[in-house]
């Protein structure tokens, strides 16, 4: 059996500027799905750095995160992420890896967090599956239609 691995985006937007992310991820035999609120303005960012990725500078990495919120004195942080997308160099070669973490829609308001469902996956791909991912979002995020989708086989 082929290992495979994959990533899905899906936005549904509000009329006030936000929408939900849903995000499903396969790697391997293990699978998970969830969603977040994000601002459009985000996503659009988020797509554009990674269509203009290359090269992700060593240390660094791209990213975008939401879940829960907290106010935590004079400003919000989040204190329970329940989609993250982290996407970072793997070495000097071009591999590039997109860290999923997804926590289930109907687990989240488990009082115990280790009664939640929560997936974490590493999916590695390259620079032109990026640029390819990062062009499908944009297009996802202005046509309000559609799919992102970051796919790949190994044999």
């Amino acid at each position: 059996m082929p290992f495979s691995q994959n990533l899905q985006l899906r936005y549904e937007h509000d009329s006030d500027g936000c929408g939900e992310l849903f995000a499903e991820a396969r790697c391997g035999a293990f699978s998970g799905a969830g969603s977040a609120w994000f601002k459009q303005a985000e996503l659009l960012a988020f797509g554009e750095s990674l269509y203009r990725s290359f090269p992700i500078p060593a240390g660094t990495e791209i990213r975008i995160e939401g879940g829960e919120w907290k106010h935590d004195g004079d400003h919000y942080r989040l204190a329970d992420v329940w989609l993250g997308l982290r996407v970072y160099p793997l070495g000097l070669t071009g591999t590039v890896a997109i860290r999923v973490e997804l926590a289930d829609i109907d687990s989240r308001e488990q009082a115990r967090q280790d009664s939640q469902s929560r997936a974490r996956f590493e999916i590695c791909t390259g620079y032109e599956e990026i640029r390819r991912f990062g062009g499908e979002l944009l297009q996802m995020m202005r046509t309000s239609t559609g799919t992102a989708t970051l796919y790949r086989d190994a044999p």
